[in-house]
């Protein structure tokens, strides 16, 4: 295969680490739909990967910010220090307003569509009581998120992105 897989991993927030909101947000932002920055700049622009993607998962004690891509294995180095660009340019500039509606409707309509599921409800509100102790509703969650400025997205970009904390694991034909 000419592609490689890449995952690149920063030490994130528990499940009731408050800045697991604003981290989930910034997700989208990075990489979390077809307009998001590393899909128009690393795969649109620079034409560096096939697939990019940014998510953040919470667990009981930490959780993980990560970023995962397909790439051209010939152009790996490239890949990653756009990638790094693109991180220092959100942790040193932030979003902007128009970035944080979208991001925040997009997960909104995401949750719309999650709540379908009937095994997802039973999942949200198992993990909740398992995991926190403490039961929030959709509703509760949605005005949870829609708290977030573009201040605390700034915040967690820059506590997130240090490069003493990335982790890589490069998968491919090597």
């Amino acid at each position: 295969t000419e592609q490689i897989q890449m995952d690149m991993g920063f030490h994130a927030f528990s499940y009731t680490d408050s800045s697991a909101y604003a981290a989930g947000l910034l997700s989208a932002i990075l990489g979390g739909t077809m307009s998001s920055r590393l899909f128009i700049a690393i795969r649109e622009r620079l034409g560096l990967c096939y697939s990019i993607r940014a998510s953040h998962q919470s667990f009981l004690d930490t959780g993980i910010f990560s970023i995962q891509s397909g790439l051209d294995k010939t152009r790996i180095s490239e890949a990653l220090t756009a990638i790094m660009k693109e991180l220092r340019k959100i942790k040193d500039g932030g979003v902007t307003t128009a970035e944080l509606k979208r991001a925040k409707e997009n997960i909104k309509g995401r949750q719309a569509l999650y709540w379908e599921d009937s095994e997802n409800v039973v999942s949200w509100f198992v993990g909740q009581e398992l995991l926190t102790k403490k039961i929030l509703t959709p509703e509760e969650k949605l005005e949870k998120l829609f708290t977030v400025t573009k201040e605390d997205i700034h915040r967690v970009a820059r506590q997130l992105f240090q490069t003493k904390n990335i982790n890589i694991a490069i998968i491919g034909p090597y």
